[in-house]
Formats: C-alpha cells, structure tokens, sequence
C-alpha cells in the first residue's frame, strides 16, 4: 500500500478483473481525454491535509478516510516526482514546532507545522558554475512514477496538498511515504485500478 500524504491512493490487485465502476470511471476518462462526449464529466479535486483533517472531524470519519473513495470520484491526482535529483529528504533540523530538510532541488526548506506553506531558506545550486554542472537523474527512472518518496513539488507544498506526495507536516510525510520493497508487496499494484469499498 502507498499513503500519499493524508490518504491511500494505490487500489488493491484483484487478480486483474476491474470493477464495474472502475471500469465505468476509465471509460469517461479515455472518452474525456479523447475529446468524445462521455456519460458525463469526469469529476475530481485536490485535497489540503488541513482540510482532510477537519473533513474527518467534522463528519466524524475514521482516520483513514479518503475523500477520493469516500465520494466515489473519478480520478486521483497525482504527480511523478520532477526533482532533479530522486533522493530522499534529508532532514537538517527538526523539533515539535517546525522541520527543516534538503530536497531532492537541493532547496533547504523550513516548514513551520502550524504554518500553512514552507519557506525556502536556500539553495544547494546558488551559482551559474553549480547549475551548469547539474546532471538530472534519468527522466524515465520508474520511481518518478511508481514509487512513492520524497519530493519537492508534491511533498513540501502548503499544509498537506495530498497531490502525489503531499503531507501533514514533514514528519507525518516522511513516516507514510515509505513504500515496502517490490519483493515485500503483495500483488502488482495498479495505478489505474483504484478500489472504491
């Protein structure tokens, strides 16, 4: 299972055999993305970690409630990881107020948790000669894709965007981002196949 951010976004392997509703849901996307009029349109959003806590709360849903499943929609946003370099986070300073980490940009971030957004204090790449010298990480590496981890864009956005890798805070992020070894999971996962209870 991958926990992206506040939510569990990788479907469960049933033998390959789709749901009806599944199966429903990539019809209207390939007629949608095809420019065909489908039975309807395709219906989806983003989630902060903040609202997602207080959606819990407030409905009075267990910890593990999804948005994306809990209201049926169609399709889970999500972003490859488009850090230059894929490596994990390397957390320089952290206390019960705010964590500090070096990305896989090479920015040094600070993310106050009871702030709303990070700060970016500075940057590994802060010369023309640095920047020159830069060699990103193969494009077409699988764990862009297929792997969950630490990354910039998706991970150190505002109180826990749950795009790809968003987070509630660093520290929650950092704990359920890890996915098992490919050995360690059960059954191929598909990102296309999402299980809807």
């Amino acid at each position: 299972m991958t926990d992206v951010g506040t939510v569990n976004t990788t479907g469960t392997d049933y033998g390959h055999m789709r749901k009806e509703n599944t199966l429903k849901k990539l019809e209207r996307m390939r007629k949608t993305l095809s420019h065909k009029e489908p039975d309807r349109v395709p219906i989806s959003d983003f989630f902060w970690g903040s609202f997602i806590e207080r959606w819990r709360k407030d409905l009075e849903l267990d910890d593990d409630a999804n948005p994306y499943f809990y209201y049926d929609l169609d399709w889970i946003v999500t972003i490859p990881n488009m850090d230059p370099i894929i490596r994990s986070f390397e957390t320089l300073e952290e206390s019960s107020e705010e964590v500090v980490v070096k990305t896989g940009f090479g920015a040094i971030m600070r993310k106050k948790f009871d702030a709303p957004m990070p700060e970016f204090m500075d940057f590994e790449t802060d010369t023309i000669d640095k920047l020159e010298a830069l060699r990103f990480d193969d494009p077409y590496d699988r764990r862009r894709y297929f792997e969950a981890g630490d990354n910039q864009i998706a991970g150190v956005d505002g109180n826990s965007h749950i795009s790809a890798s968003g987070f509630s805070g660093l520290r929650q992020y950092n704990r359920m981002q890890r996915v098992p070894h490919k050995a360690d999971r059960p059954g191929k996962q598909h990102a296309v196949d999402r299980h809807v209870p």
